[in-house]
């Protein structure tokens, strides 16, 4: 699981490199970013963020396999449209939405794609917009024969920076009012 998120991160940053933005990598491998010997989940989520934080990044992406619903296969973006502070930050459901219209046109799924509203520590804990994308479950056969063909992880990354062109389109104004009152 973690070396296909891999693959699909290097993948995406290739593309977003190419079209002019510069991108920061929370992590390069599957190995923990905190630097405690055995972080909590909190305390390497937080580590991640901080990454974003520190970097003034527009946006925080974090990519997902699960091993979770194995009825149906499904892109899910998680977004919470919420500031640390509690306020609305209503950029997040645009991100999500592109994100899960672009995704589900290309990587395979047999429902119709969602975005959730989840405080899920990978975007719950972040002030800059962020998404946790889910491109399906592994354990899902269909999936998994989908996912393991040669090129799937290209597909994906193709998939999610078409999601964030067409954010940066639709929003580009309003991430960066964002990123300049952060």
């Amino acid at each position: 699981e973690g070396d296909l998120n891999m693959l699909v991160a290097a993948q995406l940053r290739h593309h977003l490199i190419d079209a002019g933005a510069k991108v920061h990598m929370t992590r390069w491998d599957d190995r923990r970013v905190a630097h405690e010997n055995q972080p909590s989940r909190e305390e390497e989520i937080g580590a991640r963020v901080r990454k974003a934080v520190d970097t003034r990044s527009h946006l925080f992406i974090s990519l997902h396999h699960t091993d979770g619903d194995l009825s149906g296969s499904r892109v899910t973006v998680l977004v919470w449209p919420k500031d640390s502070q509690g306020s609305e930050q209503p950029i997040e459901r645009g991100l999500g939405e592109c994100l899960a219209t672009e995704i589900e046109k290309r990587v395979y799924h047999t429902q119709s794609a969602q975005t959730v509203e989840d405080k899920n520590l990978v975007v719950a804990s972040c002030d800059i917009p962020s998404a946790a994308i889910q491109f399906g479950c592994l354990q899902n056969r269909e999936f998994d024969k989908w996912v393991s063909q040669w090129g799937a992880h290209r597909v994906e990354a193709r998939a999610a920076y078409d999601g964030i062109v067409r954010f940066w389109g639709e929003h580009g104004a309003e991430l960066v009012a964002v990123r300049t009152k952060l």
